[in-house]
């Protein structure tokens, strides 16, 4: 092989090349790789974090539904509790009040059947007299009349 002049000047173009390269172009070309892989690397990091954010969030969202439904079983029992209870109530005050219209019922009742026997012992008495008076044939006054009266209503 020979060695000549122009193998000499392309190896020093070559190594002037090299170092013009390793000194002015490849700084910002590994530069820019670098900076490359740490923004890959943090986007890496910063997906697993929101996945594992996600995760998170999502367990602490099933929670609070989950709770959010105790909750609502508690509300519908409670107002199947009341609602049993206001039945309840509304029963007891109708009884009470059916109970409270029969009293009343027998009161008036009592009282009308009072009225009724002093009448009736009035009218008895009454024709209990004229019975007298047809068999006395006389008429009696009215002083003798009420005492008549009085005595037939006492023997009642």
């Amino acid at each position: 092989m020979d060695i000549n002049a122009t193998l000499i000047g392309q190896s020093i173009a070559f190594l002037v090349f090299v170092l013009f390269c390793y000194k002015f172009i490849w700084p910002p070309i590994s530069g820019a790789i670098e900076k490359r892989q740490k923004e890959i690397a943090d986007s890496l990091n910063s997906a697993a974090k929101m996945r594992e954010e996600i995760v998170s969030e999502k367990n602490q969202a099933d929670l609070e539904i989950s709770k959010a439904k105790l909750k609502a079983k508690e509300i519908l029992s409670e107002a199947e509790k009341q609602a049993s209870q206001i039945v309840e109530q509304a029963h007891e005050q109708a009884t009470a009040k059916a109970e409270q219209i029969i009293e009343q019922a027998n009161k008036n009742l009592a009282l009308e059947a009072s009225r009724v026997r002093k009448e009736l012992r009035a009218e008895v008495g009454a024709i209990a007299v004229q019975i007298a008076e047809k068999i006395v044939e006389r008429e009696l006054s009215a002083k003798d009349n009420q005492d008549i009266i009085d005595n037939a209503l006492s023997k009642l």
